[in-house]
């Protein structure tokens, strides 16, 4: 099962990366003023473990709530099934924290979003009902006292490129 695996693993290549994008908005109870939105954008939804994840959150705040910090988190889900059991889980595998954007009322504000994947992901496995593991980027607003706006956008962690071969062929001279 070991050499099918290392054929698996050279035979698929990573789906070609594109942009990404959703949003959300929200009215929050006994507050007439008006809606708060996040739009959320990556600039490519396919990524190697320790590639730079780079992106954008739009935040327009009509709403009188006041927005604390912007939540970044990368999630692994994982399902597997052996017979007629399965088993699910989610995983935050990295986090970060932004500052709230600097915008007036109505306006939109914008809050870059920078991230390294960790060096040690597992790619994305689709396409089989034994293992399946996906990841999710979510970006929520941290509003006090309010249920938090968030978006989620898919994320495909392709398996890492193979080192070169040293020079020589690896053979100590």
């Amino acid at each position: 099962s070991a050499v099918r695996r290392l054929e698996m693993r050279g035979s698929r290549p990573a789906p070609e990366p594109q942009q990404v994008l959703r949003e959300s908005s929200k009215t929050f109870l006994l507050d007439s003023s008006g809606p708060m939105s996040l739009r959320v954008g990556l600039e490519r939804d396919v990524l190697r473990p320790g590639e730079h994840l780079r992106g954008a959150a739009e935040v327009t705040n009509s709403s009188g709530k006041q927005v604390r910090g912007v939540h970044f988190a990368l999630q692994r889900t994982t399902h597997q099934t052996a017979g007629s059991s399965s088993t699910a889980g989610v995983l935050d595998v990295g986090s970060a924290v932004f500052p709230p954007p600097e915008a007036s009322p109505g306006r939109p504000g914008l809050v870059p979003l920078d991230f390294d994947l960790p060096d040690d992901l597992y790619p994305t496995i689709s396409g089989t009902r034994l293992v399946r593991v996906g990841y999710q980027v979510t970006v929520s607003l941290d509003v006090p006292w309010a249920i938090d706006l968030a978006v989620s956008l898919p994320l495909t962690v392709a398996e890492p490129e193979e080192a070169p071969a040293p020079p020589g062929g690896g053979q100590a001279g």
